[in-house]
Parts: C-alpha cells; structure tokens; sequence
C-alpha cells in the first residue's frame, strides 16, 4: 500500500501592490501571499470609520469616503495551515 505524503507550506511574504503612502480615489490596492494550498485573502480596516472602501479578496478598491481620514488596512491571508498579515496605512487624494 502506497502512503500519499500531505505537502503545505506556511503563508508568508504578504505584499501590496503598488505600495504607496497615498493613492488617488479609485485606485485598487492588490494583496497576495505565498503558501501551499494557496491562501485565501481577506482585507479588514484597522480604525476609522466603517469600513468604506471596497473589497473583494485581494483587491481593495479606494473610494471617495476614504479621502480625509486616516486609512489603517490590514491584508490577511490564510490557507487552513497557517495565517500571515500585513497593516498598511495612507492617504487619498481625489486625483
């Protein structure tokens, strides 16, 4: 009887990209991972009021109701073996 080995590999390297300090009102901030299976990701706002921009997995879109406050997101992802973030915060002009 053959024994089939299970592989997975921890979530690590979360990044954003682009990585700015200040992006214009709809703007898509993307989020990604490494990790074995590959990571669900997940953005949530840090503080502030509720959460006004628009997610969707990896991409979070900036809005007008972001502009004129401090913006603290935190980028999560996770894979069932294990789980790794990042915060970024900025700002937004209407550009």
């Amino acid at each position: 009887m053959l024994q089939r080995e299970c592989l997975a590999a921890p979530v690590n390297h979360v990044r954003v990209e682009p990585s700015l300090h200040e992006y214009s009102v709809g703007d898509v901030i993307n989020c990604s991972a490494n990790g074995w299976p590959a990571p669900s990701i997940t953005w949530r706002q840090v503080d502030g009021p509720a959460a006004p921009g628009s997610s969707d997995g990896q991409a979070l879109s900036v809005s007008e109701e972001m502009r004129g406050s401090r913006n603290v997101w935190k980028c999560i992802a996770t894979n069932g073996f294990s789980g790794d973030e990042l915060t970024i915060t900025f700002n937004v002009t209407r550009e």
